[in-house]
């Protein structure tokens, strides 16, 4: 057999379970008719001990044999892959990221014949590999290159640092065994293979952990637990295998720390464990990865009082920006609800902290939320985007705004459940009290508020979400509303809850909105235009935020020059009709306030959007000329 036959052997004997044909061959970057071209010579090889490969349509195929066999066959053929082959990872994208941390972690260049052989892959399949990984990771500031057979890694101490903790951060969330971390050691021309992380090691972090609980001025969480192991082991590999310092100047510490301090018990534990020494700017590294989690306020003197209240103001004026604007764009008053202000607070703040420091530590699994929730997303991304402009923040990612949309999300969602609804009845007080009690009982989350008749100025007023009537027809009224019998049976509650919950309730609501919110922008001295089948836009080269709403609709928001700050909104998605919504301002405030049409357009069909604003765009442009 030849290397990549040995190769596929060793697949199938990591994996008792029936693999596809297909996915092996997307493993080994061949084609599927070269796979099973290698699984009869395999057969054949492995039939004279007492082996046999299982191939069967639909399921894939397997190595059939008993445990005897098997260590059999490891025996004869799986040893002459290489003396660095540890062992095969039927899940690609483990591999992807113990051959990330292998390459990140290498102090010289890593050979390439060293990747393939420890994680029994092609140089085909390597090259795939590397290609996802990059794409994957995107790193800011680091770079790779291939030379004379090797790959290496370039970029300042810190933006490595931070791309480790990223990979580390992923490897952990997906509950890969930590043990098969490995990176390549050279010394005398030879290269040796490392574990990562020894059960000393393991030991010894997890006791700082323990210290930590004693110092915390919040309760512990996995996230914040896993922050700091990993940063911490980031930092101590590195700085044991001799890396640079991730500042370019030294200089001593000569702050004189309090001895409860938690950054002493970390140098302390660090010098019994590996003899090793912080200094100042090593001690500020340790003190941003403990605030980017919040664990505790105030570390004493390991910063200066100067720089913490300067943050701190920044901090609190970015959280109340952001309540207010979220509050403005969704209509849903955050601030009835303080319990929740402070909860929210507490996660700006460390994501404030994250983002200066470049913690690129993030939940792949949170995206799994992005389409759930997309306009509620796509409104804390532009609120976001908008803040790090008028604070002069550095981007937040989009993994950060995820995890910060599902704090809001879970106030959206109660909000949702608790609607306010005007019931019209004309009957005796006796029977209205009835009716109301049969609603309530059926939708305790709701507010019923009774009145004996309603006009569109009351409904959106006092902000109503749906009008039932009791056996009355309201005629010329643009909110929604439904009617239901005096009795209000198990029929009419069906109808309630199918016309409540679909959607399209909100559509009228929200023309009204979005109409109200244009002319607010004029006179607000924004200028404000409607272009009706315009060009398409060329505006995607500028630097700026676009996001796609929930009906494909395209936002835009960027820098237009002398101080002006545009937002776009533009749908395509019809033949005829097209539409394209251009508002400048001249403030970042502003832009907040012109964000509440994001929300809205969400919730409207784009049929829909195109005919009103069809419809409104001669107004706009008559006010315009007067």
């Amino acid at each position: 057999m030849n290397t990549r036959q040995m190769t596929l052997l060793a697949f199938l004997l990591s994996n008792s379970q029936y693999e596809k044909v297909d996915n092996i061959a997307d493993h080994f970057a061949v084609s599927s008719k070269t796979i099973r071209r290698d699984i009869e010579i395999i057969r054949k090889s492995i039939t004279d001990i007492g082996g046999d490969i299982d191939l069967k349509p639909g399921s894939g195929v397997r190595i059939v044999a008993t445990q005897t066999t098997r260590k059999t066959i490891e025996d004869l053929f799986i040893s002459v892959i290489g003396k660095y082959s540890k062992g095969t990872y039927p899940d690609r994208k483990e591999r992807l990221l113990l051959v990330a941390i292998a390459i990140f972690m290498a102090r010289q260049p890593t050979p390439i014949d060293w990747i393939t052989n420890y994680f029994y892959i092609s140089r085909s399949q390597l090259n795939l590999d590397l290609r996802d990984i990059w794409k994957n990771l995107n790193p800011k500031g680091v770079s790779f290159s291939v030379e004379e057979k090797k790959i290496q890694i370039t970029g300042n101490e810190r933006d490595i640092r931070n791309v480790l903790n990223t990979l580390l951060f992923q490897y952990m969330e997906n509950n890969y065994d930590i043990s098969k971390i490995v990176f390549p050691e050279f010394k005398n021309h030879e290269i040796r293979t490392i574990p990562f992380l020894s059960q000393d090691e393991i030991n010894t972090l997890n006791q700082l952990i323990i210290a930590l609980t004693e110092y915390a001025t919040t309760t512990l969480w996995k996230t914040d637990t896993t922050i700091i192991l990993i940063s911490l082991l980031v930092f101590i590999k590195r700085k044991l295998n001799n890396f640079p310092s991730a500042e370019e100047v030294f200089e001593d510490c000569k702050e004189q720390l309090d001895l409860r301090s938690f950054i002493e018990i970390i140098e302390l534990e660090l010098y019994a464990r590996y003899g090793i020494r912080l200094d100042g700017q090593e001690k500020r590294y340790i003190c941003d990865i403990l605030q980017s989690t919040q664990l505790i306020h105030n570390l004493r003197k390991s910063m200066g009082e100067g720089r913490s209240l300067e943050e701190s103001s920044l901090i609190d004026n970015f959280s109340e920006d952001f309540i207010d604007a979220f509050s403005t764009i969704t209509d849903i008053n955050l601030r009835k609800k303080p319990n929740f202000i402070t909860r929210i607070k507490d996660h700006i703040r460390p994501m404030i902290k994250r983002v200066q420091i470049g913690l690129g530590i993030v939940d792949e699994h949170l995206e799994d939320y992005a389409q759930e929730y997309l306009s509620t997303l796509n409104v804390c991304e532009i609120i976001c985007w908008i803040l790090t402009k008028k604070y002069a923040l550095p981007f937040i990612p989009r993994a950060e705004v995820l995890f910060l949309m599902l704090y809001i999300q879970i106030e959206i969602i109660e909000s949702e459940a608790c609607l306010r609804i005007a019931f019209i009845s004309q009957e005796e007080k006796s029977l209205t009290n009835i009716q109301l009690a049969r609603l309530k009982k059926e939708f305790p989350n709701w507010t019923f508020i009774f009145l004996p008749e309603i006009t569109k100025q009351d409904f959106y007023s006092q902000e109503f979400d749906c009008v039932i009537t009791s056996d009355i027809k309201l005629n010329d009224i643009d909110f929604p509303w439904i009617n239901v019998s005096r009795k209000i049976s198990a029929l009419d509650i069906k109808l309630i809850k199918t016309f409540v919950y679909e959607t399209t309730i909100q559509k009228t609501k929200n023309i009204h909105k979005l109409k109200e919110i244009l002319r607010d922008l004029r006179d607000l001295g924004c200028h404000v235009s409607i272009q009706t089948n315009p060009e398409f836009s060329t505006e995607e080269t500028r630097e700026g935020l676009f996001v796609e709403g929930v009906n494909k609709v395209k936002f835009m928001y960027y820098e237009a020059g002398n101080q002006v700050n545009r937002v776009l909104v533009e749908n395509f998605q019809e033949t005829v009709n097209q539409v394209r919504i251009a508002i400048d301002m001249n403030n970042w405030d502003l832009s907040l306030f012109a964000s509440k049409i994001v929300y809205l357009v969400d919730k409207i069909n784009t049929k829909e959007l195109n005919t009103i604003l069809n419809q409104i765009e001669p107004e706009f442009r008559e006010e315009e000329n007067v």
